[in-house]
Protein backbone atom coordinates (compact mmCIF):
# COMPACT_ATOMS: atom_id res chain seq x y z
CA UNK A 1 0.00 0.00 0.00
CA UNK A 2 1.32 3.44 -0.94
CA UNK A 3 0.86 6.46 1.32
CA UNK A 4 1.10 10.09 0.26
CA UNK A 5 3.25 12.13 2.64
CA UNK A 6 3.12 15.93 2.71
CA UNK A 7 6.44 17.74 2.87
CA UNK A 8 7.05 20.40 5.50
CA UNK A 9 5.76 23.93 4.82
CA UNK A 10 3.59 22.87 1.90
CA UNK A 11 6.53 22.05 -0.37
CA UNK A 12 4.66 19.31 -2.17
CA UNK A 13 4.34 15.63 -1.38
CA UNK A 14 5.72 12.23 -2.24
CA UNK A 15 4.56 8.63 -1.93
CA UNK A 16 6.10 5.94 0.22
CA UNK A 17 5.31 2.29 0.77
CA UNK A 18 3.47 1.76 4.06
CA UNK A 19 5.96 -0.96 5.08
CA UNK A 20 8.81 1.56 4.71
CA UNK A 21 6.93 4.09 6.82
CA UNK A 22 6.27 1.44 9.48
CA UNK A 23 9.99 0.59 9.49
CA UNK A 24 10.71 4.25 10.35
CA UNK A 25 7.88 5.01 12.77
CA UNK A 26 7.56 1.81 14.82
CA UNK A 27 11.00 1.99 16.48
CA UNK A 28 10.35 5.63 17.46
CA UNK A 29 6.99 4.75 19.02
CA UNK A 30 8.63 1.85 20.87
CA UNK A 31 11.28 4.25 22.19
CA UNK A 32 8.56 6.61 23.40
CA UNK A 33 6.82 3.79 25.28
CA UNK A 34 10.14 2.75 26.83
CA UNK A 35 10.59 6.31 28.12
CA UNK A 36 7.00 6.38 29.39
CA UNK A 37 7.57 3.09 31.23
CA UNK A 38 10.75 4.42 32.86
CA UNK A 39 9.07 7.65 33.96
CA UNK A 40 6.00 5.86 35.32
CA UNK A 41 8.20 3.52 37.35
CA UNK A 42 10.52 6.31 38.55
CA UNK A 43 7.61 8.53 39.61
CA UNK A 44 5.82 5.75 41.49
CA UNK A 45 2.63 6.23 39.46
CA UNK A 46 2.89 2.87 37.71
CA UNK A 47 1.16 1.07 40.58
CA UNK A 48 -1.71 3.58 40.50
CA UNK A 49 -2.66 2.81 36.90
CA UNK A 50 -4.55 -0.43 37.35
CA UNK A 51 -7.31 0.94 35.09
CA UNK A 52 -4.71 1.46 32.39
CA UNK A 53 -3.62 4.09 29.91
CA UNK A 54 -5.55 6.34 27.56
CA UNK A 55 -3.85 7.35 24.33
CA UNK A 56 -4.91 10.62 22.69
CA UNK A 57 -3.69 12.85 19.91
CA UNK A 58 -2.92 12.13 16.30
CA UNK A 59 -0.42 9.39 17.12
CA UNK A 60 -3.19 7.39 18.80
CA UNK A 61 -4.63 6.86 15.31
CA UNK A 62 -1.63 4.78 14.22
CA UNK A 63 -2.72 1.27 13.34
CA UNK A 64 -1.73 -1.16 16.13
CA UNK A 65 -0.61 1.47 18.65
CA UNK A 66 -3.08 0.31 21.32
CA UNK A 67 -1.73 -3.24 21.18
CA UNK A 68 1.88 -2.01 21.11
CA UNK A 69 1.25 0.12 24.21
CA UNK A 70 -0.36 -2.81 26.03
CA UNK A 71 2.55 -5.09 25.13
CA UNK A 72 5.27 -2.63 26.09
CA UNK A 73 3.66 -1.10 29.17
CA UNK A 74 1.84 -4.17 30.42
CA UNK A 75 -1.25 -2.05 31.07
CA UNK A 76 -4.76 -2.09 29.63
CA UNK A 77 -4.89 0.65 27.02
CA UNK A 78 -7.65 2.40 25.12
CA UNK A 79 -7.89 5.19 22.59
CA UNK A 80 -9.48 8.29 24.13
CA UNK A 81 -12.33 10.14 22.49
CA UNK A 82 -14.09 13.33 23.48
CA UNK A 83 -17.66 12.76 24.67
CA UNK A 84 -19.49 15.30 22.54
CA UNK A 85 -22.60 15.08 20.44
CA UNK A 86 -21.67 17.96 18.13
CA UNK A 87 -19.55 18.81 16.25
CA UNK A 88 -18.73 15.24 15.32
CA UNK A 89 -15.22 16.19 14.13
CA UNK A 90 -14.19 17.06 17.70
CA UNK A 91 -14.89 13.54 19.00
CA UNK A 92 -11.70 12.35 17.29
CA UNK A 93 -8.84 11.20 19.54
CA UNK A 94 -6.85 14.02 17.92
CA UNK A 95 -8.86 16.53 19.96
CA UNK A 96 -9.63 14.45 23.07
CA UNK A 97 -7.16 16.19 25.39
CA UNK A 98 -8.00 19.75 24.40
CA UNK A 99 -11.76 19.09 24.50
CA UNK A 100 -11.40 17.45 27.91
CA UNK A 101 -9.42 20.39 29.26
CA UNK A 102 -11.94 22.88 27.88
CA UNK A 103 -14.86 20.98 29.40
CA UNK A 104 -13.02 20.76 32.72
CA UNK A 105 -12.31 24.51 32.59
CA UNK A 106 -15.96 25.31 31.90
CA UNK A 107 -17.12 23.09 34.75
CA UNK A 108 -14.54 24.56 37.12
CA UNK A 109 -15.50 28.10 36.13
CA UNK A 110 -19.16 27.34 36.87
CA UNK A 111 -18.23 25.87 40.26
CA UNK A 112 -16.15 28.93 41.15
CA UNK A 113 -18.90 31.31 40.01
CA UNK A 114 -21.38 29.41 42.17
CA UNK A 115 -19.08 29.68 45.20
CA UNK A 116 -18.56 33.39 44.55
CA UNK A 117 -22.32 33.96 44.44
CA UNK A 118 -22.69 32.04 47.70
CA UNK A 119 -19.88 34.11 49.24
CA UNK A 120 -21.57 37.35 48.18
CA UNK A 121 -24.90 36.20 49.64
CA UNK A 122 -23.27 35.26 52.95
CA UNK A 123 -21.42 38.58 53.05
CA UNK A 124 -24.66 40.52 52.41
CA UNK A 125 -26.48 38.49 55.05
CA UNK A 126 -23.73 39.21 57.61
CA UNK A 127 -23.86 42.94 56.78
CA UNK A 128 -27.49 42.96 57.88
CA UNK A 129 -26.45 41.94 61.38
CA UNK A 130 -23.20 43.88 61.82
Amino acid sequence: EKIRVEKIAGRGSYTIESKDLVRIIQPRVEEIFELVEKELTKSGYRELLSAGMVLTGGTSLLRGIKELAEDQLGLPTRIGQAHLEEPQELTSPIYATVVGLLLYGIKRREELASKERLGVRIKEWLKEFF
